[in-house]
Order: C-alpha cells, then structure tokens, then sequence
C-alpha cells in the first residue's frame, strides 16, 4: 500500500477540524436562542482544539513541516507561511478564551454565555479560511519544493509526532468529531425549521465560498468558480480559468479600485466602501451566495495580495449575508 504524503495527512485532520468547527454555528445559535448547551460537550471541543488541532496539527507544522519549507529557501514571513503561523496564534487565543468561558459557564455562571458566542464565533471565521490556505496554497508548494527523501523525512517525523499524543487519542479525537458532527445534526433537527434553515445557510455560507488566484491552476473541490475582477488577468487563457462567469459588475468601482491600490492602511475604509457599494447592487452578488448554498464557490481575482484585495472583502461580505 502507498504511504500517504505528509499533506494528506494533514489533509485528512482538516476533515476532522472541520466537523468539529462546522459544528460551532449550531452552538452558538443555541446560546443565542436561550437553549442550554451541554457543558461537556464545550469541553470535549475545548479538549479536541487544544491537542488535535493545535498539539498535533499545528505542531506538525510549525515544528517540522515550516522548518522544512525554510531550508528550500520559503520565507518564514509573510504569505503564507507568516499569515498561517499568525492565524494558529489567533486560533489559540480563540482557543483559550472558549475555555475559560466553558468552565464558568459549567459552574452555572450564565453571564459566560456571550463570551462563549464570541469565541466561538471567532473560531467559525478564523478557521475555513485558514484550512483553505493550507489546502490550496501551502500544500501545493510543499508537495512541488520538497524530494521525495524531504517527503518521507517529514512523514517520519509527523509520525513520531502522533506516537507522542498516541495513536489511540489521534484516532479518538477523529472519532470525536464524528460524533460531535452527529450530535449537532440531531439536535439541529430539532430546532424549529425557520432557526434550522438559517443555521444550514450560515453554515454553507461560510464553508462553501474560498478566494483563489486566477494565476492557481483550477482544482477538483473548487466548484463553481466566478471571476470577481472588473480587469480580465493578464495573460491567462479563458480556457484555463473553467468559469461559470465574468462577474465584473460584483467588483469594486474603478474609482475605488484606483484608490484603494492595495495600499494596507487604506484596507479598513475600502471594504467600508466596497460594502456600500454591494448594499446598493444585491443582484451583481445574489447569484453567489445562491450558488453556495448549493456546493463549493471559488472566488478568482488577480491580485498578487492574497490577503487584501476584493475577493477576500467580497468573500466576507457574503458570508455575512448568509447568516
């Protein structure tokens, strides 16, 4: 049997962490609505976060996989090495703050309810984003700049990796969110069916819609795949792009295309414009977010920041739409 590369299996615990995010937004509109949350089921989620998503996965990465990646010359700052890295930090504060709030709310304190919606909420928007990163920007490199040798070193080490947390709590863990997943889907359907199909739309909303490069070459779990620019890139084939369509109407103004120019101190002041404009225009994004409601979304643009430019703004404007 073919030994699994070192980003299929870091590929195979994005499932799990999946699950286990996917199933926060039910959560939190229990606690919304007033409904009690099993106090062991936060610790269970609080438990899996902490050792396998962060202690395993994280720490694959960032002690074996990252270190790797800088011997080939990859710059530790930046995108997407700098960007990953500072995203585990935010998902460990997120991570800490959930259990804080969990244990306080298991001592009866009802008042640790807002501060549970809010990080798990945080946890919600952190994370899709972030496993598509891994998914479809650091995997495709690692797998192009490291030999086979790098790989079956790296897969050594992942290994030892989860001898130390012990094969048993990796595969309990996975299990774990299987059943949280379960779990959460039960009681969804007991939710009255107006809350239900919010909850399943807010959940497709921000699990179905990612950003990619039109540079990227297409991949199997894309989907639909839309270009959000007003400009058609520069010396790319419509062949090559397998568009659904040209939305050059959901794009920026070409006022506030040329003023924003990817300038970062003006990033904050034109998603604020860039909002207003969607506001006045929901038909130009309205097909979107009925398209992902259905299956996967791929937002293409053009632009070489991939962390601020118009698809990652339109992106979260129609995430928030879909709640």
């Amino acid at each position: 049997m073919t030994e699994k590369m070192p980003t299929e299996m870091l590929e195979e615990e994005h499932r799990s962490i999946q699950k286990v995010v996917g199933a926060m937004p039910v959560l939190i509109e229990a606690l919304e609505t007033g409904q009690k949350v099993e106090a062991q089921t936060l610790q269970n989620i609080v438990q899996f976060m902490r050792t396998f998503a962060d202690k395993c996965h994280h720490g694959k990465e960032e002690a074996h996989l990252f270190p790797a990646l800088e011997k080939k010359g990859v710059p530790m700052q930046g995108c997407p090495v700098g960007a990953l890295t500072r995203e585990h930090q935010q998902g460990r504060a997120l991570v800490t703050g959930l259990a804080e709030a969990a244990e306080t709310y298991a001592g009866g304190d009802a008042a640790a309810k807002d501060a549970l919606i809010t990080n798990l909420r945080g946890i919600t928007e952190l994370y899709p984003n972030h496993i598509w990163k891994e998914d479809y920007l650091l995997f495709p490199m690692t797998n192009k700049v490291l030999s086979p040798d790098d790989q079956k070193d790296l897969r050594e080490k992942f290994e030892a990796v989860e001898d130390v947390i012990g094969r048993d709590v990796h595969h309990r863990f996975e299990q774990m969110a299987r059943e949280l997943e379960s779990l959460v889907s039960q009681s969804d359907n007991r939710l009255p069916l107006t809350t239900r199909r919010r909850t399943l739309e807010r959940d497709r909303g921000v699990a179905m819609i990612q950003v990619k490069r039109a540079y990227d070459p297409a991949a199997r779990g894309d989907g639909t795949r839309f270009l959000v620019d007003r400009l058609w890139p520069r010396g790319v084939a419509k062949e090559a792009l397998r568009l659904k369509g040209w939305l050059k109407d959901v794009a920026p103004s070409n006022e506030l295309r040329k003023w924003f120019g990817h300038d970062p101190a003006r990033w904050d002041e034109f998603q604020r414009r860039y909002f207003a404009e969607l506001d006045a225009e929901p038909e130009a994004w309205q097909p979107i977010l009925k398209v992902a409601r259905r299956g996967n979304v791929t937002l293409l643009y053009g632009a070489r920041d991939t962390e601020q430019n118009n698809a990652v703004a339109l992106k979260e404007y129609l995430e928030k739409q879909a709640l």
